[in-house]
């Protein structure tokens, strides 16, 4: 008879397993499916995917907050020509033998737009006329000895700079950090140029332009015009000594600068953007319980569409759909799945489900949400956040957040050891998902993420590469921590020190740190900060959360990537004066800012 139990309770749980798998799978492929074509906010395809969760949510018993299921917020989706000029004209000047230059005549040759030339979305507005100076790659490397602006003037000029690196298109050679669009922009800005006209590399996309609704992640008007054009056009304006495939060839070879000024020619350039701006929705459910404490768990739906996005690590010249079945669509479906465990088998507190938009675009999604909750902040004893849960396979499962409140560490390990998955604990509840939000609010958070990979940010995360079982297995592990972590009263919130976690910004070989929480908020004035870290240089100088940094030292800061490479090449020990908005007040005020070591 005990026998005929136990093969009973293990058929059942076999059949509990495979309902689970079933259902987790299921909805990864409806999110990502080619119907909703990559949940971009704006499109249809993110309004489908908001509809599913919602029915979802209600079909499982939750209930919403104020008579609703969806928090509406507005975000940028891009850019649009604007009302103002979107010109791009040449004045060349054409030599007659035997007749003094000052006579020579001139003629003006047009650019369609679209064709010739586009703005990058990232451009500021305004108009420029002056000459021209092809500047190879855009590039200032003291340690490599190479520097494109070493022996030409560009103040005032319009320059010309190829996309990538004397590397090509290569991410691991020693020009690599410096292929960025961002760096160029900042490098070109301190060289004081009028305007930047960008040329692809020669390839198979070498003439195609980015579409002005891509989303930049951390910013928008980068503060100098700055457009992208074809590359057989513009090479008509070369000199026949120096055409631009040579210029380029010679470069790669010699990994040498071979800059120079194009004769002859005055471009002429005028544009005129405005921001796109569309509604989205954050979707949530509550689980009502018996206490006034409330635990929230959330994970992002929206995803990347068809590679319209500065995020998009797809390399093709035609639009792809970017499925998102990792990220996020594993995450999601992962916390539908803790929805109907949890309403099965309740616990005391109350729990918020909630599915965050526009995380791709900042956790613009979080940050609404945390600045309008619809719960009482005070009563929120920790959020879990689920972000690509989809690839564990035989990989440690990484917990984010451990640090920030005294009870997570050892509740991680014993029910890590007694569900026999190894774990890899990281301190910060800071980084770049939506737990950060609730962490800048002092919410202890945790964040459970199974890692990158070779697919991410491209149109081959797709449903068939997820590790479903890895999936459960994360589930299961993460639902008995959430069930012991609901027995405490309370669970006090920690702060982690600046020493025991990486800088969340930095992005580049840089070796030095300022110690801050960079803000995803559009701002005219510069880089706003949502918060600086304990211990940390910027903390210790004197700069706090709200602050808007418009300068480093000499460099004008716009924003994010200005800021990253204006002090990118110090070292740790260096003091750097941080100019800074404060309180909605015009008049900046210095600080000074001893750099840490990363």
């Amino acid at each position: 008879m005990k026998k005929m139990i136990l093969l009973f309770v293990l058929l059942l749980s076999v059949s509990v397993f495979a309902d689970d798998r079933s259902d987790i799978e299921e909805n990864v492929k409806y999110l990502a499916s080619p119907e909703l074509k990559g949940r971009k906010p704006g499109t249809d395809g993110i309004e489908k995917a908001a509809a599913f969760i919602e029915k979802k949510f209600k079909d499982i018993g939750l209930k919403g907050i104020n008579n609703t299921y969806t928090q509406s917020f507005e975000v940028k989706t891009g850019k649009k020509l604007g009302a103002g000029e979107n010109n791009l004209s040449f004045k060349v000047t054409i030599p007659r033998p035997g007749v003094p230059a000052d006579r020579w005549p001139t003629t003006e040759k047009k650019w369609e737009i679209n064709t010739d030339y586009l703005p990058y979305s990232f451009s500021g507005s305004g108009s420029a006329e002056a000459e021209m100076v092809f500047c190879g790659f855009g590039i200032s490397a003291p340690e490599l000895k190479y520097d494109d602006y070493e022996g030409v003037d560009v103040k005032g000029k319009v320059v010309i700079l190829l996309s990538d690196s004397p590397d090509g298109d290569s991410k691991t050679g020693d020009f690599a950090k410096y292929s960025n669009f961002r760096y160029k922009l900042s490098n070109a800005k301190k060289q004081n140029a009028a305007a930047i006209i960008f040329v692809n590399i020669q390839g198979d996309s070498a003439n195609v332009f980015q579409k002005l609704d891509q989303v930049d992640r951390m910013s928008s008007d980068a503060g100098i015009i700055a457009v992208q054009a074809n590359r057989v056009q513009i090479d008509k304006f070369f000199p026949n000594s120096d055409k631009l495939f040579p210029s380029e060839e010679t470069i790669y070879k010699t990994k040498k600068p071979k800059s120079f000024a194009i004769p002859k020619a005055v471009c002429k350039i005028s544009v005129s953007l405005e921001d796109e701006v569309t509604t989205t929705k954050n979707v949530f459910g509550l689980l009502k319980g018996d206490s006034d404490k409330y635990i929230v768990i959330g994970a992002h739906y929206d995803h990347l569409g068809e590679g319209h996005t500065h995020g998009s690590r797809y390399k093709g010249g035609t639009d792809k759909i970017h499925y998102g079945a990792d990220d996020n669509a594993s995450g999601t479906s992962a916390i539908i799945q803790l929805a109907e465990r949890f309403e099965d088998e309740e616990i005391e507190d109350n729990i918020l489900f909630i599915a965050f938009s526009a995380e791709e675009m900042g956790l613009l999604g979080s940050k609404a949400f945390v600045k309008n909750l619809p719960i009482d902040k005070s009563k929120i004893k920790f959020y879990v956040n689920y972000d690509m849960v989809g690839r564990l396979e035989d990989k440690d499962l990484q917990v984010f957040g451990v640090g920030t409140s005294p009870k997570f560490e050892s509740t991680l390990d014993n029910i890590a050891t007694e569900k026999a998955i190894t774990i890899k604990k990281i301190a910060t509840g800071n980084g770049p998902s939506d737990h950060q939000s609730f962490n800048i609010e002092k919410v202890p958070v945790l964040f459970f993420f199974s890692g990158i990979h070779s697919e991410y940010h491209t149109p081959q995360d797709t449903p068939d590469k997820v590790d479903y079982d890895g999936m459960i297995k994360i589930i299961d592990y993460s639902e008995a921590v959430i069930r012991t972590l609901s027995k405490e009263s309370k669970l006090d919130y920690s702060e982690v020190k600046e020493s025991e976690k990486k800088a969340t910004i930095s992005r580049t070989s840089s070796s030095v740190v300022m110690g801050v929480i960079p803000s995803y908020s559009d701002t005219e004035h510069g880089f706003v900060l949502d918060g600086v870290k304990s211990g940390g240089p910027a903390e210790i100088g004197g700069l706090k959360a709200g602050d808007i940094i418009i300068a480093v030292d000499d460099d004008e800061v716009k924003d994010i990537y200005d800021f990253m490479y204006s002090y990118w090449t110090k070292n740790p020990g260096d003091v750097v004066k941080v100019k800074v908005l404060r309180g909605g007040k015009t008049e900046p005020l210095v600080f000074n800012v001893k750099l840490a070591a990363k």
